[in-house]
């Protein structure tokens, strides 16, 4: 069970990391004006794998 959900968060990890190497240059492509859509995006992100990461951190410990 403990190998499990560190796999998942692992993995969680990963689909939010390819979600922003992918979805921030389709959107800069798309729409150039909206910088500050762009810029939300990165700080939401950047904000879900610092959660991630302490989730990951937090099991390893254990």
């Amino acid at each position: 069970m403990f190998k499990k959900s560190i796999l998942l968060d692992v993995i969680l990890f990963v689909v939010i990391v390819l979600l922003l190497l992918v979805v921030i240059p389709v959107i800069s492509s798309i729409l150039r004006q909206l910088i500050i859509l762009q810029i939300i995006i990165v700080i939401a992100g950047a904000i879900a794998l610092r959660y991630v990461v302490k989730k990951i951190r937090n099991k390893y410990k254990e």
